[in-house]
């Protein structure tokens, strides 16, 4: 979580933001569902921002799983910052430890962010090693 300007589905109190954002997906044939809740509250002071990230999230074939993250951002420059997080949130389907890192710009009401993510599981039993690579973006109204 970058710090910025409230949203619509936040509370901000002073320094502090929580935000939940319910999600429902199944796929074109049925094959799973999931459903949760990402549940983030974030302490933005000047440049530097924390945040923590609680995922309840249940997969119709992984069944369910309290997920969790935990991260640091700082803005650089006006547009610019750069941020880390430690998660185990689901960038697909399976919870896993994951470290991310990138930055965010922030151009008018434009924001992208490009994240590098690995995976840190010291036994990893989906045998997902490797490195993902995920650009998300968004505008503010």
């Amino acid at each position: 979580m970058v710090c910025e300007l409230a949203e619509s589905d936040t509370a901000d109190i002073k320094h502090f933001t929580i935000k939940c954002k319910p999600y429902f997906g199944i796929t074109y044939n049925a094959a799973y569902h999931d459903a949760g809740a990402l549940v983030n509250a974030a302490y933005c002071i000047g440049r530097v921002g924390l945040d923590a990230t609680l995922n309840p999230h249940y997969d119709s074939g992984l069944k369910y799983k309290t997920c969790w993250g935990v991260g640091a951002s700082c803005r650089v420059y006006k547009q610019l910052s750069i941020l880390a997080q430690y998660t185990t949130v689901p960038e697909y389907r399976q919870s896993e430890n994951r470290f991310r890192a990138g930055f965010r710009i922030d151009v008018d009401r434009l924001w992208v962010m490009p994240l590098l993510s690995t995976c840190v599981d010291r036994f990893d039993k989906w045998k997902t090693k490797g490195m993902r690579v995920s650009v998300s973006m968004g505008w503010h109204l």
